[in-house]
């Protein structure tokens, strides 16, 4: 018997709402509600949200306590006591610190390997405030574990383009210190942060300046700071004998000769 495959679009289905209306009533059809205690989860290891915040977590504890869990977790059935997280990782945290014995889950059984690690990150997407850091490392790890062949099927998978996939790939090549910035800001435009890496460096220097401007005031400051000479460049123009310096001014404006006479003067002073 072929093995029945679960529509990809449950993923925007769930995340579509968090109460149960109608039409989620009815996309959940035949999906068995069961109590299950939450030592019997396990984590998905293709669950993109890395990190969860405290304060955040504490504001969904707070309302799982006041309101009652108001949509419940998916999971895939391993066994009656082994149950791995496809959705609502974050509820099972909340609830773990009200001290919730057990919770809902939808448990579904005929769930696949590349299911398993696509689902989450579709379900994801879906959501406000997903870091982008995250989510390139989720999809950086299904490409690295070759549950998908290469970006262009993986961006079928989820329902992107091939081209905001690669853009938000890209941001994994900026250097540690730039990315641990992003994720402490909480910034999340992938095109800006992929055009950062038109710069050779100042990464940090440049994302202070354009963290707080919108995309297209900081999409126009990185391709300006691009263009920049570089420091060789500089260094070219400036011949030192001894304490004198001659700087060849050909092709410049009249503005900038005078800036680079005063240049001069100052850096005699210094010589001298």
């Amino acid at each position: 018997m072929a093995k029945k495959r679960i529509d990809f679009n449950l993923a925007k289905v769930v995340t579509s709402t968090a109460h149960f209306n109608d039409t989620y009533q009815d996309d959940m059809k035949g999906k068995v509600i069961r109590k299950i205690n939450l030592d019997f989860l396990k984590q998905n290891p293709y669950q993109p949200r890395i990190y969860m915040e405290k304060d955040s977590l504490q504001t969904l504890a707070d309302s799982i306590k006041e309101e009652g869990l108001l949509q419940p977790i998916t999971v895939k059935k391993e066994n009656d006591q082994s149950y791995i997280i496809i959705y609502g990782h974050r509820r099972v945290a909340a609830s773990k610190i009200l001290d919730i014995t057990s919770i809902d889950a939808i448990v579904l059984e005929e769930v696949d390997h590349e299911q398993l690690s696509i689902l989450p990150l579709i379900e994801n997407l879906q959501r406000e405030g997903m870091s982008p850091i995250e989510t390139a490392l989720s999809m950086k790890k299904i490409l690295d574990d070759k549950i998908v062949m290469n970006q262009v099927e993986l961006a079928k998978k989820i329902g992107y383009s091939k081209s905001w996939l690669s853009r938000i790939m890209s941001i994994l090549k900026l250097p540690d210190e730039i990315i641990t910035q992003i994720r402490e800001e909480g910034y999340n435009d992938i095109y800006v942060l992929s055009a950062l890496n038109k710069l050779n460096n100042n990464h940090i220097e440049i994302f202070k300046k354009i963290v707080n401007l919108d995309r297209k005031a900081a999409l126009k400051y990185i391709s300006v700071a691009s263009q920049k000479k570089p420091m060789e460049y500089v260094e070219n123009r400036i011949k030192k004998s001894k304490n004198n310096i001659s700087i060849n001014v050909k092709g410049l404006s009249s503005t900038k000769k005078d800036q680079v006479n005063k240049l001069i003067e100052e850096l005699s002073i210094i010589l001298a």
